[in-house]
């Protein structure tokens, strides 16, 4: 099944408040460091745009692991906290609100009853 609008790119960062949350970072400290940081965001539309394969799972992923790695390192302790927090919300969030794609619905109801 391939995704063909953005809806599923915008479903996936709805579920990464991390992501966001890094990207205000950016935005603060270094606003040209964000063209780059958003560049995972334009890679993801243009693979929609020529079919390739993605899900809300997938977005959800590869957002997740760029805000992981993409904190700065000269980042404060209260600001590290804040974001900290911020990952607590997105786990309890990927806890209450997954982020569904068929493939994860199927796996998902083989192992609940």
């Amino acid at each position: 099944m391939r995704v063909r609008d953005e809806h599923g790119l915008g479903a996936a960062l709805l579920h990464v408040p991390l992501f966001v949350a890094v990207g205000i970072l950016y935005a603060v400290r270094a606003p040209l460091a964000l063209v780059g940081y958003l560049v995972s965001v334009l890679a993801s539309v243009v693979a929609v745009w020529i079919g390739l394969r993605s899900t809300p799972v997938t977005g959800y992923l590869l957002f997740t692991l760029v805000a992981l790695t993409s904190i700065p390192r000269g980042t404060g302790r209260r600001v590290l906290g804040a974001l900290a927090a911020v990952a607590a919300v997105q786990l309890v969030m990927a806890w209450a609100w997954p982020p569904i794609s068929p493939q994860f619905a199927s796996r998902l109801a083989a192992i609940l009853p």
